[in-house]
């Protein structure tokens, strides 16, 4: 369905209440065939799944919570723990970040689950930062409505009150998704990320053009959480401090 890609993407937040704050940055990220993970190591001199590079693939940066097994087999065993349905015949790949020059973080990763050429669920892999926990939440991209209800903590400046509505729009030459969070009824904050996919051959020069990925991430996620601050926004401890 897809090849190993390079994404060229934007990401976009904005905040409705209770004061508005909005940003957007340039941000890239990977799309990876699983069943072709050892192909990394041969489609760029920047990528690699067993050694040392810019990028890397490290299988146990994802679903770390999991038994130490491989990582399609850890996919599975959650999207079975999450009550999806699967028939053995599943093709599995990962919308996310790579191992960065040592540093690996992703606030969220997506394990797209197809089978033929049908979508057939959406494993979402939320993750929070200082406190480095993981919350996963099973999405069906066939329903007509795509909900959860919150239930891990991200944000300082949210409660847990609250829903999240999906929208994806996956192709083999973009990517698009959408997350809105109501409480109450009421549209409080939207994300969306969007971007081009370019095979890994012929990524290199986009790859160079953004070399620190991660830390862009992280640096960016404390410099919004500093801006929301400074609006008097109220300040939601962790659960697990309370």
């Amino acid at each position: 369905m897809y090849n190993n890609s390079y994404i060229t993407g934007k990401v976009w937040h904005k905040r409705f209440s209770p004061k508005i704050h909005e940003f957007n940055y340039n941000l890239n990220s990977w799309l990876i065939d699983l069943q072709k993970v050892e192909e990394l190591s041969t489609s760029s001199l920047l990528i690699n799944s067993t050694k040392r590079a810019l990028y890397r693939f490290k299988a146990e940066n994802y679903l770390r919570d999991s038994d130490p097994q491989p990582l399609i087999a850890k996919i599975k065993h959650k999207l079975l723990e999450l009550n999806a349905t699967l028939s053995g015949n599943e093709q599995f790949y990962l919308i996310g970040q790579l191992n960065n020059l040592g540093a690996y973080f992703s606030p969220l990763n997506l394990y797209l689950c197809y089978e033929n050429t049908e979508c057939s669920y959406i494993l979402a892999e939320v993750s929070n930062t200082p406190w480095n926990e993981r919350h996963y939440y099973l999405l069906n991209p066939r329903e007509t409505k795509i909900i959860n209800r919150k239930s891990f903590h991200v944000s300082p400046f949210f409660g847990l009150e609250q829903e999240y509505h999906w929208e994806f729009n996956l192709n083999a030459e973009s990517i698009k998704f959408k997350i809105n969070t109501y409480e109450n009824s009421k549209l409080i904050f939207s994300a969306a990320y969007s971007g081009e996919l370019t095979p890994l051959k012929s990524a290199q020069t986009r790859i160079l053009r953004s070399p620190l990925n991660v830390y862009k991430i992280l640096m960016g996620i404390y410099f919004e959480a500093f801006r929301i601050w400074a609006k008097k926004i109220p300040f939601i401890h962790h659960p697990r401090s309370n």
